[in-house]
This record gives structure tokens, sequence and C-alpha cells, in this order.
């Protein structure tokens, strides 16, 4: 299956090498495109595709293998980014009962809703304290500021009495 698989890249990659020489009008020996292919025979079809795009649409002239690298890196999708966590059940360590859970399929990591898991409770309550304690803060401020208003109002009183 592997070999098909970049039988197939290589097909494309030697195509669109063509491509693009037909497009700057430069002379493709035999050599080319086998060079280009054995550089860029490691990115997925839909990163080259859009990396060869971009060399035909954005490129004022012929691409070396280095700007084509550099394209097909620009083009691939971040890693980090990527949500492969598939859904599945497992069991809370401290509670003992079953609960939604993800795992990575590359690794086998199960990760926890916050509810779920005794870490994730100990944050929620530290942050449900701290979030009491920013409302207790607000609400001191605002008394604050009512004590002022009045006592501005007081003493703007006091000085109109006496004119």
């Amino acid at each position: 299956m592997s070999d098909k698989n970049d039988l197939a890249i290589g097909d494309l990659i030697r195509e669109r090498v063509i491509s693009l020489c037909d497009v700057f009008g430069k002379r493709c020996g035999d050599g080319l495109p086998g060079a280009v292919t054995e550089h860029l025979k490691g990115f997925p079809v839909s990163v080259l595709r859009r990396a060869f795009r971009r060399a035909e649409c954005e490129l004022e002239k012929f691409p070396t293998i280095k700007k084509l690298r550099e394209l097909c890196h620009e083009e691939t999708p971040s890693q980090m980014w990527t949500r492969t966590f598939r859904s599945a059940v497992g069991k809370d360590t401290e509670t003992g009962r079953l609960v939604n859970i993800l795992v990575d399929p590359q690794s086998g990591e199960e990760m926890f809703y916050p509810a779920d898991c005794p870490e994730g409770r100990k944050f929620l309550k530290l942050l449900h304290t701290m979030a009491g304690r920013h409302e207790l803060a607000q609400e001191k401020t605002e008394t604050e500021l009512e004590i002022e208003r009045q006592t501005q109002q007081l003493a703007l009183a006091q000085i109109t009495e006496k004119k």
C-alpha cells in the first residue's frame, strides 16, 4: 500500500514539475523531476497540490528545490491545533464511576474533563473561590464608591448652605 502511495506521489510531483517548467518556459531535463521528487516525497498530496499551485501563481521565476520545500512547509498544517482525540469512557480514579474522556490515538493518553478527575475538581474549587473573592472585592469597591458619593453630596450641601 505504501509503495503504491509513494508511486502516486512521485507521479504527481513529476507532473507538477513538468507543468512548472511549462509555466516558466524552462527546459525540463530528465533529472529535474526525479530530484524534486526525492526532496518532496514525504509531504501529503494535499500539501503538494497547494504548494505547487502557489508556485505557479505567486512566483515570478522557476522555483528552486529549497523554495518548493519552503512552500510545502508553509502549506503543512500545524500539528499543534489538530484535534485527533476520540471520545471514550473511562473510570474516575477517585470515585470509580464511569465518565466521558478523550483518548489520543497516537499515544493512548487519556484526557479527563475538569469535573471528572481529582486535579480538575481541585482546580475548579480554587477557581470558584477566587471568583467569589473577586465578587466580594467588587461589592466592597461599590460600597466604597457609594460612601464617597454620599460624602461628596454632604460636602456640597454644606457648601451651598453656607452661601
